[in-house]
Order: C-alpha cells, then structure tokens, then sequence
C-alpha cells in the first residue's frame, strides 16, 4: 500500500498535525482515503470520535477498519457512501490528500454536504502545484512525476491556491479557516532537488517573493454557506514588509551534553521578522544558539532581543563573513549566533530582526578579494616564511646524505667484523677437533 509510512499524529508542519488539533474530542467523523489508518487510530483512540471510513484499497480498509465504526471497500466517486451513511450527520468529513486523486473533486465536494451537521465542518488537503520547487523544474524545462509528493503519479486534478477556493465556493462552502504545510525550496530534499543558486539574484527574489510561494499543502476547514460565520477574504495573508524566504527560525539547547534539543518557530517570508520562543519548563541551560533563517545567503541585522528576565543577554554571530555592529553578513547557507549572558531563568525569548537575501557569488568574489589582500599585506612574511621553508629542506637533504653515508660505513665495518668472528670460531673448532682427535693425523701435518 502506497501511503502508509508511520506518522507523528501531532506534528507540526504537517496535514496530519494540523488535522488533528482541529477535530473536538467525541465528534463523528467520515474519514475518506484512511489509507494505513493513522487518522482513524487517533481519532477514536485519542478523541474519541465515532469515525466511519471510505477507502478504495483494500490492504488500507483491512488496517482503518480495525478502528472504525463502519465503513466502505469501494470508490468514492460511485457514491455509494451517500446511501450507507445517510442516517448519520456527521460533525466532520476529512478529505486528507484524496481530492487530487479524483476525477471529479468538485462532485464529490458537493454531495458530501448532504451527510454534514448545519454547523459541521469539512477538512481538506491539497498540494499546492504553484509551490516554487515546481516553478524552478518548469524553469528547467522538467515536471518530474514521483511515487508520492505533490507531482504523485496518480495525481489527476492538480490545484493552486484561486482554483482550490473557486471549488469550496462552487460546491457550496466557505472556508473558515485556511492553514498550509510550508516547504520552500531548498527544505523538501525529499523530493525536489532544486536550487536559487543558479539564478539571478533578482529572479530568485522575484520567485520567492510570490504569494504562497513556499506552501507545500493547502490544508482548509471549510464549512456550509448561509451559516453564520463570514468567510474573509483571504485566509492566508502576507505581510506588509518585502517577501524574501520562509522557513523555521531556531533556538538550538545545550543542557551540559550538547545540542540536542531545538525549539522552532515558522518566519513567514518577510524582511522584518518576530521570532518569539517559548522555552518554559526547560531548566538547566548551559548554552543558546539561534539560527534565524537557513537555506538562504543572507545579511541579518539584529534589531532587539527580548526575556522576561532582567537578564542582561546578547547575540554574537558565530559564523558570519562580515560583521558591522548589530548587522552580520553571512555567504553562505546557515547563520547562526551565540546567545551570552545569563541564561538562568529564561522562559520567553522574542529576538526581532531583519533579513536580506545576499548573492552567493558577492561573497565567493569577497573571500577571493580578502585572500588577495592578506597576501599583500604579509607578502614579505610569507616570502620569508618560504625561504626558511626551502633553507630546512636543504639542510634536512644534508642531513640525509651524510646518515646514508654512514650507514654504508657501519654496513662495511661490520661486514669486517662478522669475518674476523667467522675466522675465530673457525678456528676454535678446529683446535677443539684437533685435541679430540676427531682430525686424521695425516690432516694436521
């Protein structure tokens, strides 16, 4: 069976996590494409749903079944379901990366409000084919399809963020809330291999810069229209600051045996960013590390650091190429700072700070620019450095030959020595032969 890779039921940045934490304890719920059953087996054992399953797959029905209350082998676009669960109103339907998969999503969409509570609530997940690792393999003429991800090879409908609110309105629902799984490139190696790198700063800032650019999943809660919530108009918004890349600031925890312990916090794409760190519970700390943004070249200027401690902290780069005051140049992928100061006590952390996309090949020609400079300014040390190095090796080839020399010495003397010694106990046996007679007469005349 395709999909049925153990999940963490709560983790965030996932459909599964942010599914989940959305579904209030003891509600029905009508779970299409269960799949391994990961969704069910939460659901009733954590939740304790009613849950009721649609799965085409046997293999995947076999396994969901196992947690539900009834369910159906079959496909979802005969219907079938309609007539098996019509006595049943249900407080949620989840739709969790199936519609990609059907021929008619709006249909289905549509009749599924049939089976929900005038309040109930539809859950869905779609792919984002808009997400930019896509846009940068189009730029290099390739759409590469996959066993699973968003270019999944049994994908029929694809959706981008207009399309996939054009179809919840269309079907006759709003959303109420409109959450993403968030995977930019350079951060789903898994299944994309592209790279900025290759561009022109520009470019790559203007494809970064897109709306949603950097959503992986859509993830919507959707509910009847004429219910009295008001859909707004735009569920996902962005920032009034300029959009760069997204991806989790960190703070990095060593409580004596290293860091093994990261707190992350998602940074929308803007240049103006709020990093705010819960740390409560967390006793101990040796040492603090912050990475504010990965995947990305980068100048960061750190604007002011917040604890709910008068503590007196401060960040130093760790790893910068360039420090000017509060502001740290950093050619390559990864920044990180150290946080000094007195750590004792810190339970809420807010760092605020800017960030601006550099151009990798300004650093590669300042680090050759600095390799010319330092040579300049100690040319003369290093001529020096070089002459003592040739005037040792001389004198070390000196010493050589002279060992060499007399190595053959002792290798002739000896050779002198061990003849002497033969002669002697040569000798020796023959006068002690001679005396025991054990020498013919004839032979010692």
């Amino acid at each position: 069976m395709k999909y049925n890779n153990p999940v963490n039921p709560v983790e965030e940045n996932t459909v599964y996590g942010i599914i989940h934490t959305s579904i209030e304890p003891n509600s029905t719920v009508l779970e299409f494409g269960p799949a391994g059953g990961w969704t069910t087996k939460y659901l009733k054992k954590e939740l304790n749903c009613k849950v009721y399953i649609v799965e085409i797959n046997k293999e995947g029905y076999d396994t969901a079944i196992q947690y539900a209350d009834g369910g159906i082998l079959g496909d979802i676009e005969s219907f079938s379901w309609i007539d098996a669960f019509k006595g049943i109103s249900f407080d949620y339907i989840i739709f969790a990366d199936v519609l990609e998969h059907l021929h008619d999503p709006y249909s289905v969409l549509r009749r599924s409000v049939e089976l929900l509570k005038d309040n109930g609530e539809i859950i869905l997940s779609v792919p984002n084919i808009a997400n930019n690792n896509i846009i940068l393999n189009l730029l290099d003429n390739k759409f590469p399809y996959t066993e699973m991800g968003i270019l999944d090879n049994t994908h029929i409908k694809f959706f981008a963020y207009h399309q996939l609110l054009e179809m919840i309105n269309k079907a006759g629902f709003f959303p109420v809330k409109l959450d993403a799984v968030r995977h930019d490139v350079g951060n789903c190696s898994w299944e994309f291999s592209t790279s900025y790198d290759n561009l022109p700063i520009d470019v790559a800032q203007y494809i970064a810069n897109r709306d949603y650019a950097d959503i992986y999943q859509f993830v919507a809660q959707i509910k009847k229209l004429g219910t009295d919530t008001v859909a707004p108009d735009k569920m996902i918004s962005n920032s009034e600051y300029k959009l760069v890349f997204s991806c989790d600031a960190k703070i990095l925890i060593d409580k004596g045996n290293g860091f093994n312990q990261v707190k992350k916090v998602p940074i929308s794409k803007i240049t103006r960013q709020i990093a705010m760190f819960d740390l409560t519970g967390i006793s101990g700390i040796k040492h603090l590390r912050f990475e504010p943004i990965s995947g990305i070249a980068c100048k960061v200027t750190i604007l002011s650091i917040e604890i709910n401690t008068e503590n007196n902290i401060f960040l130093k780069p760790i790893n910068s190429d360039l420090d000017d005051g509060s502001t740290s140049r950093f050619y390559h992928k990864a920044p990180m700072y150290e946080i000094l100061g007195d750590l004792d006590g810190i339970e809420q952390l807010v760092i605020k700070y800017d960030v601006e996309p550099l151009d990798w090949n300004e650093g590669h020609n300042l680090f050759i620019e600095k390799i010319k400079n330092l040579y300049e300014v100690h040319s003369e040390e290093i001529k020096n450095l070089n002459n003592e190095h040739r005037r040792v090796v001389e004198i070390m080839n000196q010493e050589h030959t002279y060992l060499l020399e007399q190595f053959s010495v002792t290798q002739a003397e000896l050779q002198h020595y061990n003849d002497i010694i033969d002669r002697i106990r040569k000798m020796w046996i023959y006068r002690v032969a001679k005396k025991l007679h054990l020498i013919p007469k004839s032979l010692t005349k």
